[in-house]
């Protein structure tokens, strides 16, 4: 795990337009120093007081919010997997817990593929 020399009050991670949508971002010292570099096309992101403690942010959001919903999160609504996308949009598709079984899973056409662990 990176950690930093930073207080996380301080700390900024850079989000850099790296990827052909425009998404990327760039959390190791190295990439952020390569950041301050590209000038053009910046976006300053404020890294999470609870992001180095899961536990703790999970925590903090159940019980002050009724639910775990960081304030900075907005809740939407599954798109059903087979409605067009619009255009100019980035459609997220995303699963977990697959155990290295995909072969049966009907997978929606996507711009990013997000496969996570235990939701």
């Amino acid at each position: 795990m990176w950690r930093s020399r930073w207080d996380a009050s301080v700390l900024k991670a850079e989000a850099l337009a790296l990827l052909p949508c425009g998404l990327g971002m760039a959390f190791s010292q190295s990439h952020v120093m390569a950041a301050r570099r590209h000038q053009h096309s910046r976006l300053i992101i404020e890294v999470d007081e609870y992001s180095s403690n899961p536990t703790q942010a999970f925590t903090f959001y159940n019980i002050n919010q009724g639910r775990f919903q960081p304030p900075h999160v907005q809740m939407v609504d599954p798109v059903p997997h087979d409605a067009p996308k619009p255009p100019g949009y980035t459609r997220f598709v995303c699963v977990s817990d697959t155990h290295s079984r995909t072969d049966p899973i009907q997978m929606p056409y996507g711009d990013v593929l997000i496969h996570a662990g235990d939701f």
